[in-house]
């Protein structure tokens, strides 16, 4: 019955766009026209930093060349604009799940290169504290993991957990690293028992310093190698 209204309250009052409010059969589906859509810059590999997939034809980039990066390679699906933080931000907080399709569109080549470079893994999410999780309705990584389930078979585990309640948002570029420094944990069961490889899921990469964090921990306690994939990426 509550599909059937649902199914009913689509048809009568279709879902606009969010940028620009028109209508049409995508907006309906992901909550975003396809001339927005279509405007919307997509994630390149060609010409990037063979690790962070930054724009940099000449190899790795500064920031993987001049510190300790612990992932292996990082995948984004969109660059990270005002409209990319905005449609986050209300999948994250105002339980506007259907625009997480925003952040399919795309996937299926990514995880093609990924299988194709790593025969296996396991997934693991980026943890969020306990008390910032209970005000988000919605996990803002759920279409990437829906996805993964439907089409890998593989397994999600959670061997690290956030143990500061603390914002990344705020802090200072350096504060940001030292802040992750001491913000995660491997959970006691995992300690030396993680091996093979690991795709490391989170929203959105802005310095690296959390997704960096924890792939140290997965890789000092096993792990072979750590892909991240995000839904977006700072350029």
């Amino acid at each position: 019955m509550v599909k059937k209204i649902s199914k009913l309250l689509e048809i009568s009052f279709p879902l606009v766009c969010t940028f620009c409010t028109s209508g049409d059969l995508l907006s309906s589906k992901i909550g975003i026209c396809r001339k927005c859509y279509q405007s919307r810059p997509h994630s390149s590999l060609i010409g990037s930093c063979p690790v962070c997939a930054s724009a940099n034809p000449n190899g790795l980039c500064l920031y993987c060349s001049s510190r300790n990066v612990f992932f292996d390679k990082l995948y984004f699906i969109r660059e990270r604009n005002i409209q990319e933080k905005e449609i986050i931000q209300k999948i994250k907080f105002k339980n506007e799940p259907y625009l997480s399709g925003y952040f399919r569109i795309g996937i299926r080549g990514i995880f093609s290169d990924i299988i194709k470079n790593y025969s296996s893994f396991r997934i693991t999410v980026a943890p969020s504290h306990k008390k910032t999780v209970s005000g988000r309705p919605y996990h803002s990584c759920s279409s990437i993991l829906d996805y993964a389930r439907r089409s890998v078979t593989t397994t999600v585990e959670q061997p690290i957990e956030k143990i500061s309640g603390e914002l990344q948002s705020g802090k200072t570029f350096r504060e940001r690293f030292l802040h992750a420094r001491h913000a995660f944990r491997i959970k006691s069961e995992f300690v030396n028992r993680l091996s093979g490889n690991w795709l490391l899921v989170d929203d959105v990469f802005t310095t690296g310093a959390s997704i960096n964090e924890i792939s140290r921990l997965l890789k000092e306690n096993g792990a072979e190698n750590v892909i991240a994939l995000v839904m977006a990426k700072n350029l």
